[in-house]
């Protein structure tokens, strides 16, 4: 697969701001989704703070928190109730990698988030490829996130695709992004 310019400083661009950097800005309520559409790869990525997912943001304590990450890394394995392509694109699931705290990923960085004051605070990270057939036809995508998980308050989504690259501030449980 070639990889164009465009993709290409967009992942780059990702790759900076990784889930395993440990002096990011850790906001509850608030999460991050970047959406990048080239030829026929789709890339979703997905990064918040575990609190808001489950209830927690440190390694589990018990077998209850322990069962809740487990549920979480099964839920976040398919987009399925938190972003919708469109069915024209004929888009398909390649691969999912994800990192959540006590060992449940596939790739695992160790301590994700450390505030100013030394206290550590996890975040789950996901990212989504698609291989899509039609990618003409891959003009949105349906947000779902604040729905699925609603102590996330605010959206923070970046997009590129065929219109260009954009960014917004999503506060509403549904709502559909244009590429």
């Amino acid at each position: 697969m070639v990889i164009k310019p465009v993709f290409a400083a967009l992942a780059l661009a990702w790759a900076v701001s990784s889930p395993a950097q440990s002096d990011q800005e850790h906001e509850h309520g608030v999460a991050d989704l970047r959406i990048a559409a080239e030829g026929e790869t789709l890339l979703i990525e997905f990064r918040s703070p575990l609190i808001n997912l489950v209830g927690f943001e440190r390694e589990p304590g018990d077998e209850e928190e322990r069962e809740k990450l487990t549920d979480l890394t099964s839920r976040l394995e398919s987009p399925e109730g938190l972003v919708t392509l469109p069915e024209a694109a004929k888009c398909e699931l390649a691969g999912v990698e994800q990192e959540t705290p006590g060992g449940m990923e596939d790739h695992q960085d160790g301590d994700h988030h450390a505030h100013h004051d030394s206290e550590i605070h996890h975040d789950a990270w996901l990212e989504w490829t698609f291989t899509c057939a039609q990618p003409e036809a891959l003009d949105s995508v349906e947000i779902s996130v604040i729905d699925a998980f609603p102590e996330i308050k605010t959206l923070r989504v970046e997009t590129s695709g065929s219109n260009g690259q954009a960014s917004e501030r999503i506060t509403e449980p549904q709502t559909s992004i244009e590429l």
